[in-house]
């Protein structure tokens, strides 16, 4: 039920039109009681049945707000048709008006449901009575039923939340918990009220969970936010987020208003993370470290034997130990990316550019830079993904290499192009991964390190043709290609 419709309720509790049932076998009296009703009602529509039979059959086939009876008629009298009505409409606001008047028939009345009781007299003044009984008792039917589809509708998104909610006193006692806690923690909502809700929480992270509950109490402006274990009915823990805030002072409420969410899986993928970092770092000392040293014991080596050999082969093999050099640099840069703060602010992609290629061994080449963008990122990473792109263009468009960045046409990023020998379509998808590469003398890893920094803030990144048959690479900060 959308806020309209809740809106359009509770206007319908004391406006709109009322339709009544009149019952009574007086076809004379009851086409009379329909003319006064319609007559002091502007918004009162009156059906006549004769009988209870035709009662039925009218409130089976046509919706009602009130029905109207009297008592002594053939076939069923008034109490026996209230009781038939009771059967499927146990709600429907029901008059019983009547010639004959008892204390026994009233007593009977009220035994079957009956929701007023009125005898009928003489003179106009009746009617009065009549409609001012039933507008009181229809107002108060759809107020009613105004609140049963609104607590309907809350607990219907309550159910289905993928988080709970619930209120506790200053004591920690449940006094209410959505139904949606079945899915998160496995109990049912009746299971947990009146029970003390610190019993659920681990005991490691219990006296932080109470401490939290006393700064809410005597912060009611303030909402506070904790993380700790919560015990799962099967015997496992479940990590949540809770939310409380005081409503102490809300007559409704009258407690402190909580808001779970189940955090277990974003814990579980931030341990994982730990975890690969801890074994990335580890990975890297030892690449900075053992085998940095063991290349320079190489190198060393090989520059001693120089001066006493003379052959093609030692300087193959200084070349490749350069190489190796070269892409240990490669992989601790890609390594220090994974570990890198993802804090971002304004930057000048022009400005960027110019220190990344002013950072670059550049020959003949020329970079043309039109962008006035300024872009949301993280400074050394995008510094890293340009110089990437900067070298990747020099070393594959030489010496005299023509360079571009500039706005993508649909303003959801910039590009970096150049007039080399561009990338074949069927080469496109495999160019990020790590060791792909046409150069031999290449690392393969500059590439992957511009996908992994576009990656990290969420960019999408494409490659097309330049304009000058080169190589196009594209960088949606949108994160849509």
């Amino acid at each position: 039920m959308s806020q309209d419709v809740l809106s359009g309720t509770m206007e319908a509790t004391s406006a709109g039109e009322i339709r009544v049932l009149h019952v009574d076998d007086d076809s004379a009296f009851g086409d009379l009681t329909a003319e006064q009703l319609r007559r002091l009602g502007e918004d009162v529509a009156v059906t006549v049945a004769r009988d209870a039979e035709e009662g039925l059959e009218r409130l089976a086939a046509e919706e009602f707000d009130c029905v109207v009876s009297d008592y002594n008629m053939p076939g069923r009298n008034g109490i026996e048709f209230l009781q038939a009505v009771r059967e499927d409409w146990p709600d429907l606001p029901f008059i019983l008006f009547t010639g004959r008047g008892s204390e026994e028939i009233a007593s009977d009345a009220i035994s079957a449901g009956v929701t007023d009781y009125l005898q009928k007299g003489g003179g106009t003044d009746q009617y009065t009575v009549l409609l001012n009984r039933v507008e009181n008792a229809v107002a108060q039917f759809r107020a009613e039923k105004a609140v049963e589809e609104q607590t309907e509708w809350y607990s219907t998104i309550l159910e289905h939340a993928s988080d709970y909610v619930m209120v506790v006193n200053t004591q920690g006692e449940v006094e209410y918990i959505s139904p949606s806690v079945t899915r998160v923690l496995g109990y049912e909502p009746e299971e947990l009220v009146g029970e003390v809700a610190y019993d659920l929480v681990h005991p490691a992270d219990r006296d932080e969970a109470m401490l939290k509950v006393t700064e809410v109490v005597q912060n009611p402006d303030e909402e506070h936010t904790i993380e700790f274990r919560s015990k799962h009915a099967d015997g496992t823990w479940r990590w949540v987020e809770v939310r409380g805030h005081s409503l102490l002072e809300d007559r409704l409420i009258d407690g402190i208003l909580v808001n779970v969410r189940d955090i277990t899986e974003r814990k579980e993928r931030d341990e994982q993370l730990s975890e690969q970092k801890a074994r990335l770092e580890n990975i890297t000392s030892f690449m900075s470290h053992d085998v940095k040293n063991q290349l320079d014991i190489i190198n060393t080596r090989l520059e001693l034997m120089e001066e006493n050999f003379d052959s093609e082969h030692l300087e193959g093999a200084t070349r490749a130990v350069d190489r190796v050099d070269e892409m240990i640099e490669k992989l601790m840069e890609f390594a220090k990316h994974e570990r890198m703060s993802a804090e971002t602010e304004s930057i000048s992609l022009a400005a960027v550019a110019s220190e990344c290629w002013d950072s670059v061994e550049q020959g003949n080449a020329e970079l043309t830079v039109d962008t006035d963008l300024t872009i949301e990122a993280n400074a050394e990473r995008l510094h890293s993904l340009l110089e990437n792109l900067l070298l990747n263009a020099l070393e594959y468009g030489g010496d005299g290499a023509q360079v571009w960045i500039g706005d993508l046409d649909d303003g959801t990023g910039f590009y970096v192009a150049d007039d080399g020998p561009g990338i074949p379509p069927e080469e496109r998808d495999q160019v990020f991964e790590i060791g792909h590469s046409s150069a031999s003398d290449s690392t393969g890893l500059g590439l992957a390190i511009v996908e992994q920094v576009a990656d990290t803030h969420g960019w999408a990144i494409s490659v097309t043709s330049g304009p000058e048959g080169g190589a196009r690479f594209e960088i949606h900060t949108d994160g849509e290609e």
